[in-house]
């Protein structure tokens, strides 16, 4: 399954009312004590390049306060070209001004802005009660809703042909596509109806017809990866994404859409779905509303992997870059996870260094100096355990029915404690569980402790 090199900050409320910084977890599961900051972080918005850097070389200076925290950003950034080691940053604090930090600014001479170089992704955890381990069984399901007034979907929709094409014979991709758009709609049934008549059955087109067109998709198709292209707001206290319909999309004079989704319902549009990525492809997908959570970091609360959404909102050219260049790195990447581990039946997949490609295409230079910035990227906070399973029942609700003994329970969590594949494969050899099985390996994972005082892999000195 290979290592998880992902290294993780703390930042939450102190006592006396400031902040305290602590290293969660890093590669050799060292962990830190924490440190309450001596020089408070009063930062603003980055406008301009260099103001950038100072708000990243800030916060930089902010996490050398904490000894375990620099040895840990230290050592990550000794990773070899080719390696991708993230760094993340999981925010519990109720001060309004601490989700405004850029993390993803960070700056680091020479290698200047972090975000930008392939080997240190960044990444913001969210911490979830649902803890849930992932099954694929071929095809992977993909599940597109796409419809905005004024704003036309086909980029979006060519966006991800393009990645589907590009997986083609490495990857099996069953694609579902929810428009409100009349023409493209109308073209998509076409191409759905050739490609049956042919027996390649990888698309399904379904018009928008209401909030239910839409929770009947998610249902019925069970995605691992939803995407949104809509609007969506979060300003005044609410936070929303919404869809037109078709009737909408007929009505010239309609310039709102009928459909709304709050973020109380998008929650429990997530919630137990297994999903392994959500996009929130929208203006203000994951800008804040003030203290209330935004709508990005909500989703993967609820218990999706990750959710990739946008800080403040974006125009329709940076709305398709996001398309066309993270599905192909993402599709490309499950492939080759898959192909390495299919021995293994078990795929771990690193979604926090899902951002890099967008963050490289949005910071050439006709995109404006700042644009590779505004992405924002949650995930939860392990990587992806995916278990390969040779068939899928017929019926969703069957994932969570069958009993697995006590012994068995023994077996999973002492192999995952240990992690010894070869004994976790001999306890699932004999069970006939998928989800119930999943989900005890998930408790197992997040419940192994890891020894806070055992001897870290690197040194301070090393961070001088």
């Amino acid at each position: 399954m290979g290592d998880n090199q992902r290294t993780t900050i703390l930042i939450e409320d102190e006592e006396s009312g400031g902040l305290r910084l602590k290293l969660s977890r890093a590669p050799g599961g060292r962990r830190g004590k924490g440190k309450v900051l001596t020089r408070p972080l009063v930062l603003t918005q980055p406008t301009d390049p260099d103001k950038a850097r100072y708000h990243g070389a800030r916060l930089v200076e902010a996490l050398n306060e904490e000894a375990a925290a620099r040895d840990a950003v230290a050592h990550a950034l000794r990773a070899p070209v080719g390696e991708v080691w993230p760094l993340c940053f999981e925010l519990e604090t109720d001060l309004e001004e601490v989700p405004g930090f850029l993390w993803e600014a960070l700056w680091v001479k020479p290698h200047n802005f972090l975000a930008l170089c392939p080997q240190w992704p960044i990444a913001r955890v969210v911490g979830s009660d649902h803890t849930m381990a992932r099954m694929y069984h071929a095809p992977l399901r993909i599940l597109a809703v796409m419809s905005a007034v004024g704003v036309s979907a086909r980029e979006e929709w060519e966006g991800l042909r393009s990645a589907v094409d590009a997986a083609a014979g490495v990857l099996p991709v069953h694609l579902t596509v929810v428009v409100g758009e009349i023409e493209l709609l109308t073209e998509l049934q076409q191409l759905e109806a050739d490609a049956s008549a042919n027996s390649n059955k990888w698309l399904k087109v379904i018009p928008l017809v209401d909030q239910q067109t839409i929770n009947w998709a998610l249902k019925q198709q069970r995605p691992h990866i939803v995407h949104f292209f809509c609007h969506g707001s979060a300003s005044f206290g609410s936070e929303h994404i919404s869809f037109a319909t078709i009737q909408d999309r007929a009505d010239e004079s309609q310039t709102q859409e009928s459909v709304t989704i709050d973020i109380a319902r998008l929650q429990l549009l997530v919630d137990n779905r297994r999903l392994w990525l959500v996009t929130l492809n929208c203006c203000s997908g994951a800008e804040s509303a003030g203290p209330t959570q935004t709508l990005a970091e909500s989703i993967v609360e609820a218990g999706a992997g990750a959710a990739l959404g946008w800080r403040t909102p974006v125009d329709p050219e940076s709305a398709h870059i996001l398309t066309s260049t993270v599905y192909n790195s993402l599709l490309s990447d499950i492939a080759d996870r898959l192909d390495r581990a299919h021995v293994e039946g078990i795929v771990q997949l690193e979604l926090a260094a899902l951002g890099y490609s967008l963050r490289e295409a949005l910071s050439a230079p006709s995109m404006g100096a700042l644009n590779w910035t505004l992405p924002v990227l949650f995930v939860a906070r392990d990587p992806l355990s995916i278990t390969i399973i040779e068939k899928e029942p017929d019926d969703p609700a069957d994932l969570g029915k069958v009993h697995v003994s006590a012994n068995d329970q023994r077996l999973i969590v002492d192999a995952v404690a240990a992690n010894t594949l070869r004994e976790f494969n001999k306890a699932f050899s004999g069970l006939t569980s998928v989800a119930e099985l999943a989900d005890l390996v998930a408790q197992a994972l997040s419940q192994r402790e890891v020894d806070d005082d055992q001897p870290s892999a690197f040194t301070s000195e090393e961070a001088e």
